[in-house]
């Protein structure tokens, strides 16, 4: 049953990722190949670890990946990284867009699980998007099309910037003028 949640998974997220090069290219091309493999790996890896379900266990998961990954020869940082957020954040968006009467403090907490960086948004998006998916739960999976319908609204203002302070920059000035006007 997990050999064939997690095959679904990895399809989904290449169903995911393609529906981004035509709904968000701006965002697509901002995907290197180390970030759409750190994507699959993820979701191939994403139940790997104690099987205890527990909220403080999606670090020991995101820590089984790095491991799994380590075994099979890489050693790219980078790769572990994006692995160990992704995995230890492939719910995450599920639990932030059922939030509607706290959606500033639901999107600031989104921004903050992605270090505040536009291509960690975006995988942390095609990643949950995917395990949602499989779950064929529809309303929630429209939840967070939604949400990141939104997230990607204020993205725009970023797009053409693919320097990563420049980008962090812009989206802390975002922040900051959304909460002198509420």
């Amino acid at each position: 049953v997990v050999h064939a949640h997690l095959l679904r998974c990895m399809a989904r997220g290449q169903r995911e990722l393609d529906q981004l090069r035509h709904s968000y290219p701006e965002f697509h091309q901002l995907l290197e190949p180390t970030h759409v493999l750190a994507c699959k790996w993820s979701l191939l890896l994403h139940r790997i670890g104690p099987e205890q379900r527990v909220a403080e266990d999606a670090s020991s998961h995101a820590e089984a990946a790095v491991i799994v990954l380590q075994r099979l020869g890489y050693s790219d940082e980078r790769l572990f990284g994006l692995v160990r957020r992704l995995v230890e954040h492939h719910r995450t968006m599920i639990s932030l867009s059922r939030n509607a009467n706290y959606a500033d403090q639901a999107m600031t907490e989104y921004f903050e699980a992605s270090d505040r960086d536009v291509v960690h948004m975006v995988l942390l998006y095609v990643v949950n998007a995917a395990v949602l998916d499989v779950v064929r739960d529809e309303s929630e999976l429209e939840s967070i099309r939604r949400f990141f319908g939104e997230a990607a609204q204020i993205l725009s203002s970023v797009r053409g910037v693919l320097k990563k302070d420049e980008a962090i920059d812009l989206i802390n000035t975002y922040f900051e003028q959304h909460r002198r006007f509420k």
